[in-house]
């Protein structure tokens, strides 16, 4: 609760912080490299105080689940076409495959565990690399969300640690500086809050990671 407590205080400093790098900005080149490098710690900074407070919400003591019948598939593309730009920005295909699935769960919960799995990949996926997300039925009942990339994918030493708050995935901190190590254990809270299991896999790409999500079919509208 301190933790939380703390981040949202630091909102108002973070907030006035890029105020004055804007106004900064303005007498600066656009490429100086101290302004680059106050931008991307700014950033930064501001998703990982976004992260915690997040995670402090998502706990299962904080949050109020709202069940709902919602389509699986849907959800899906909406996050998609919400971070499409950060696709586009690194050439990236993704596509989206599955038909309806319907499954009851929290709206806001499953569209945060959505989010983290496709900010994911994105940040590991190489420019021009491929991204393709998928929901379905189970085959003993159930429904199934699958998000496999085509990036360097993860040893299987690390399948248990990359669920640790703040854990960052060796070689991480030095190729993705906006990364905060607390979206994976953001996912398994949701996971949790609908009986949900994630596993990990290799992609059906070359290279690769596949995380999938196991909705069981007591969850099932």
């Amino acid at each position: 609760r301190l933790t939380a407590d703390a981040a949202h205080e630091l909102r108002t400093p973070i907030a006035a912080l890029k105020v004055h790098l804007h106004n900064l900005a303005g007498r600066l080149p656009a490429d100086d490299p101290v302004l680059v490098r106050l931008h991307a710690d700014t950033a930064r900074l501001e998703h990982l105080i976004a992260q915690i407070l997040l995670l402090y919400r998502m706990a299962p003591d904080q949050y109020q689940a709202r069940m709902e019948a919602l389509d699986l598939t849907e959800l899906a593309r909406e996050q998609i076409a919400a971070h499409y730009p950060q696709f586009e920005h690194k050439q990236q295909d993704v596509r989206l495959e599955g038909e309806r699935q319907i499954l009851v769960g929290d709206r806001f919960a499953l569209a945060t565990l959505l989010q983290n799995l496709l900010v994911n990949a994105n940040r590991y996926t190489p420019v021009g690399g491929h991204i393709r997300v998928s929901c379905g039925p189970l085959p003993g009942g159930g429904a199934l969300l699958q998000v496999s990339d085509s990036g360097p994918g993860l040893p299987a030493a690390e399948h248990e640690r990359v669920f640790d708050r703040f854990y960052r995935r060796v070689g991480a901190r030095h190729n993705d500086p906006a990364g905060s190590g607390l979206g994976l254990s953001i996912a398994r809270l949701v996971a949790d809050l609908h009986g949900a299991t994630i596993r990990f896999a290799d992609s059906p790409f070359e290279t690769g990671l596949t995380v999938s999500v196991e909705f069981p079919a007591r969850r099932n509208a």
